[in-house]
């Protein structure tokens, strides 16, 4: 193919027949005054980048990149055995100029389990291993489960209750009967 300007203009006109055709072995008229006569030129190839278009002229597209800039992808840099498991969640890489994946922007990895009604170290199970917890003396003593679905549970000992002479410790200081003379029911020896 043959192109002939006549114009000033055929400057700009080269240029963007030569990122056109620069791998289509064109070749161009160049006017050497700006009057339509000149030689004749060929475009020069440049340098691959990731653009999706052939470069340097060598038939080949983008070789060398993994990716075309501005193209996204799933990721996931944990276990492929927890992904998409639980709360594990993939992220997005994002293609750079350079032709390469960026980091995974997005994803959830398994953290530590929580009490939350998820499942935060992603092994299909919500808020497994927590037990019971146990607080207060005597009769103001209480056992609750740390985790009651999804929520932490607080130990709150019962309220204290002025002691009386039954055995117990009512006044939760973990003493038994400790103001009574003498235990209920029990019985002492004695002469007149």
């Amino acid at each position: 193919m043959r192109t002939f300007f006549s114009s000033v203009s055929w400057l700009s006109t080269l240029a963007s027949l030569c990122v056109m055709a620069a791998c289509a072995g064109a070749e161009t008229e160049v006017p050497s005054d700006g009057g339509g006569t000149g030689g004749t030129s060929g475009c020069v190839p440049s340098l691959e980048v990731c653009d999706g278009i052939d470069n340097n002229c060598d038939m080949q597209v983008d070789e060398g990149c993994l990716c075309i800039e501005g193209e996204t992808q799933s990721c996931y840099s944990g276990e492929e055995a927890v992904r998409n498991v639980g709360a594990c969640a993939d992220g997005i890489q994002t293609c750079d100029a350079s032709g390469s994946w960026g980091g995974c922007e997005g994803e959830v990895l398994p953290t530590e389990e929580v009490c939350d009604g998820q499942d935060n170290n992603c092994n299909t199970q919500t808020d497994e291993g927590f037990g019971s917890v146990t607080c207060g003396l005597g009769q103001c003593q209480v056992t609750v489960q740390e985790c009651l679905d999804g929520v932490p549970q607080a130990c709150i000992p019962a309220a204290p209750q002025p002691e009386s002479c039954n055995m117990l410790d009512d006044d939760c200081d973990g003493d038994v009967d400790e103001d009574c003379a003498c235990q209920n029911g029990s019985q002492q020896a004695c002469y007149t």
